[in-house]
């Protein structure tokens, strides 16, 4: 698979967390989600990102599109 990044969002702070709200769904609108779809791509980024933070010390969340070609 490639994939072609788009963004990157260290999780240093629980402030970043909100970042990472905002990018995800920014990101699934300009995609085209629908708006349930992108609710729930957030939602589930937001809570990934969480348990980074909480459990792990940090993290960073990469954004990228990927696309696999089938042969």
């Amino acid at each position: 698979m490639t994939v072609l990044p788009i963004v990157s969002v260290a999780i240093r702070r629980e402030q970043d967390l909100l970042l990472v709200r905002q990018r995800a769904r920014q990101i699934g609108q300009f995609l085209g989600f629908s708006s349930g779809d992108a609710t729930r791509i957030t939602t589930a980024l937001s809570e990934i990102g969480r348990n980074a933070f909480e459990y792990g010390g940090g993290g960073r969340v990469d954004f990228g599109i990927g696309s696999s070609a089938h042969g």
